[in-house]
């Protein structure tokens, strides 16, 4: 089968790229959110230690890391979302044949017809 002949492979191959991608952005977000947790975990345990200089330092260091993390985390999944977006419309259109259009023959469709009951 070669590139570009089979409209329906040539959806099916944008799709299956689209959603690697998708899934990849969505894998690094949660890996984002991961780090996120920790450093608010890390700022749990910073809130129960005495008050010093480099427990303001500390903390105000994780602030700065959570906040780097939860800011990556919606930038990745703002980029995922418009890409498929945009793509929606793409992979959704009918594919576009090369060929000039045939005429089409239909032929009318009788109803199903009902099931006689068969009784000895």
């Amino acid at each position: 089968m070669h590139r570009g002949r089979d409209p329906e492979a040539d959806i099916t191959r944008r799709r299956v790229t689209q959603l690697t991608l998708t899934v990849s952005a969505l894998g690094h977000a949660l890996a984002d959110l991961g780090e996120a947790v920790a450093h608010a975990g890390a700022l749990h345990q910073l809130g129960s230690l005495p008050r010093s200089a480099q427990r303001t330092t500390a903390i105000a260091s994780e602030r700065s890391q959570l906040h780097a993390r939860i800011d990556s985390t919606r930038q990745r999944l703002n980029q995922a979302g418009g890409r498929l977006h945009q793509e929606a419309d793409r992979l959704t259109a009918p594919p576009t044949s090369n060929r000039s259009p045939l005429a089409t023959i239909t032929t009318p469709v009788n109803p199903p017809r009902t099931a006689t009951s068969r009784t000895r």
